[in-house]
């Protein structure tokens, strides 16, 4: 079954509004991120708190991304967006843990993941200290560890 594991937050101020969410709701702050972007959560449901790319962008929810349990569950979930005329995508570069993307009846953007820890897909598995990470497609690894990797070359 498709569960929401992440929302993403467009803010001007990412570590603020982490550090805000781990004071008033005990949120982990997981992570802060070579975007200047901060990820907190509650042990089941990460927030990505992205940095607004330009003065004019919107600020606020800017999607939300659904993990399946598999590759099949995908197949099904696809087509049945299809069949009510929604449009599935690539997510764009930069963006390894979304195998997809697309909007619903009323352009909600929402992303697409298979769970990593069967083996499938790119996406989200549970972290070590609650959470969820995001994983590398096709290689299991925390994309932290990716990240860091590429930042070395």
């Amino acid at each position: 079954m498709a569960k929401i594991r992440h929302i993403a937050i467009m803010t001007d101020e990412p570590y603020e509004l982490a550090e805000f969410y781990r004071d008033v709701f005990g949120m982990t702050i997981r992570e802060t991120g070579s975007r200047k972007a901060a990820w907190v959560t509650d042990g089941y449901i990460e927030m990505a708190l992205l940095p607004r790319e330009t003065e004019t962008s919107p600020k606020g929810i800017n999607h939300f991304g659904f993990t399946l349990d598999s590759g099949e569950e995908r197949e099904q979930v696809v087509e049945r967006l299809k069949e009510f005329g929604c449009k599935v995508f690539s997510p764009g570069p930069g963006r390894p843990y979304a195998e997809e993307a697309a909007r619903d009846l009323h352009g909600n953007r929402f992303d697409l993941a298979v769970d990593k820890s069967n083996g499938e897909g790119s996406g989200w598995v549970q972290g070590k200290g609650g959470g969820w990470q995001a994983m590398e497609a096709g290689r299991g690894k925390p994309m932290e560890q990716v990240q860091d990797k590429q930042a070395a070359k």
